[in-house]
């Protein structure tokens, strides 16, 4: 055993507890960021749950409007391009309804995502492996 070792067993040991309390502090960082993320996943998912929600609503009502429309044609008080123009705004509101239910699914997968659990085997999928000659 060295009778002098100039300090350097209490350095090494400060060192090792400061890269102890920097990973601490990094790992505390991380976990705030995946929180954050999964928050804003969540509350986009719930806004376009309301989205769809209100399209569905938006679509029944256009198809009412429309057969509205075309039952005045029958009876001669309504143009064949105001009967076109209610079938488009059937069209403009299903078209919304569909942007909807994409960003659901979409949130679903983002949520996932932000948690971890959007990797081949929690999704069930098979991966074959890429083999090299």
């Amino acid at each position: 055993m060295p009778v002098y070792e100039g300090g350097k067993v209490a350095a090494q040991v400060r060192q090792a507890k400061e890269k102890r309390g920097t990973s601490h502090f990094e790992v505390d960082i991380q976990g705030a960021e995946v929180q954050a993320k999964a928050a804003a996943a969540w509350a986009q998912y719930q806004a376009a749950i309301a989205t769809a929600s209100a399209n569905r609503g938006a679509v029944k009502a256009a198809r009412m409007a429309m057969d509205g429309v075309m039952a005045e044609r029958a009876i001669g008080q309504r143009t064949l391009l105001d009967v076109l123009k209610a079938q488009a705004d059937v069209v403009k509101a299903q078209v919304k309804l569909a942007n909807a239910e994409r960003d659901m699914v979409m949130g679903g997968y983002r949520i996932l995502s932000a948690i971890g659990r959007l990797g081949a085997r929690d999704l069930g999928l098979v991966a074959a492996r890429n083999r090299r000659p």
